[in-house]
């Protein structure tokens, strides 16, 4: 089952017992105005393997890094690998300089609007797990990208 790829506030994975019950017979179409961690998303698209889904969300770092796991998953792949092997090879006081930089970075390739969408996917990613104390972080991708492949992004 794919679960969530980031942590996010008002994340639904520990409704979703409570979701499932409001769930109709079918679901052929479905569109997930606000995607967030993807949680009701995955479980959905388990569940009923809809044809045609739409995701969107107001967070465009968010979509941004949904469209590369999509589009551009083994790239991704590769540049979270070295990200983590960085970071794991490192002494505990410099991985926060490292996770510092990083956040920087993140943050001023945010003020460039639409450059390096794909380092700012990765970092994205990163910060995210590294923020929640999440260790793994490179296999996330290629678990998601068959689920990806299955619906439409906006520009």
């Amino acid at each position: 089952m794919a679960k969530p790829f980031v942590k996010w506030v008002g994340g639904k994975t520990q409704l979703l017992e409570e979701i499932r019950e409001k769930y109709p017979q079918a679901i052929e179409k479905y569109c997930e105005p606000f995607v967030g961690g993807g949680a009701v998303l995955f479980d959905i698209l388990l569940k009923f393997q809809p044809k045609d889904v739409l995701i969107n969300d107001i967070n465009k770092d968010l979509i941004n890094t949904y469209s590369q796991i999509k589009n551009n998953c083994e790239n991704l792949i590769k540049e979270l690998l070295a990200l983590q092997n960085i970071y794991r090879n490192q002494e505990n006081n410099i991985n926060k300089d490292f996770y510092l930089s990083k956040r920087e970075r993140f943050n001023s390739l945010r003020l460039e609007n639409d450059s390096e969408k794909l380092e700012k996917a990765a970092l994205f990613i990163f910060l995210n797990k590294k923020h929640n104390n999440q260790q793994h972080f490179c296999c996330i991708c290629r678990a998601l990208h068959p689920w990806l492949t299955l619906f439409d992004l906006p520009n």
